[in-house]
């Protein structure tokens, strides 16, 4: 990109702006301001803005209910006459297993608004008249921004129970009557895990 400019007259004025938004490296710049005549005035300036944003955001809401029970009462060995009466159960385990995550994000691109890269600019500034003017204004921005944010809101009701009893052995004549029961087991097993962001992005 280059300005030249032959000016005999008086005064004169030239302006560039050259404005690039785009996700690259800086492109190199050359301005000549040569040959103009006396008491002219000469502006030059170059502008560049480059901006990157990244936003993430998770947002999880998750409810779990777990309603267990394990039983192994409410047996009944009653009104036997005579001879021998028995009631066995096993054993009732019950397990659950609740695992509850939020959502992740990650970000593994490449920052390519500052990448690390410079242009290299180049401004001349010769062989013009006496008592001229000559001005050159070189800006470079650039903004890169990455925004996180996790929002986790996670109910769990866990009701859990576990019972043997509850069993009879009632009005029996003679005999002999049992009721044996075996365990009752009930294990309930809750993981939570909030919300996660990653940030990857490389110069």
């Amino acid at each position: 990109m280059s300005i030249k400019q032959k000016i005999a007259a008086a005064s004169a004025t030239a302006l560039m702006l050259s404005s690039v938004l785009t996700a690259g490296a800086f492109a190199d710049n050359t301005v000549n301001i040569s040959g103009n005549g006396s008491n002219s005035t000469n502006n030059v300036s170059i502008k560049k803005i480059t901006k990157n944003k990244v936003k993430q955001r998770n947002t999880s809401t998750i409810g779990v209910a777990v309603n267990s029970t394990s039983d192994t009462g409410g047996n009944s060995a009653s009104n036997n006459t005579n001879g021998t009466t028995d009631v066995t159960t096993g054993d009732n385990n019950t397990t659950n297993n609740v695992t509850v995550n939020g959502s992740t994000n990650s970000n593994i691109g490449k920052n390519c608004c500052c990448d690390g890269s410079t242009s290299n600019n180049t401004v001349n500034i010769t062989g013009n008249g006496s008592d001229s003017i000559n001005n050159v204004a070189l800006l470079t921005i650039c903004k890169h921004k990455v925004k996180q944010s996790n929002v986790s809101v996670i109910g769990v009701s866990v009701d859990s129970s576990s019972s043997s009893g509850g069993n009879t052995a009632n009005g029996n004549t003679g005999g002999n009557t049992t009721v044996a029961t075996g365990g009752s087991n009930t294990t309930t097993n809750v993981t939570i895990g909030g919300s996660s962001n990653t940030n990857n992005s490389t110069p």
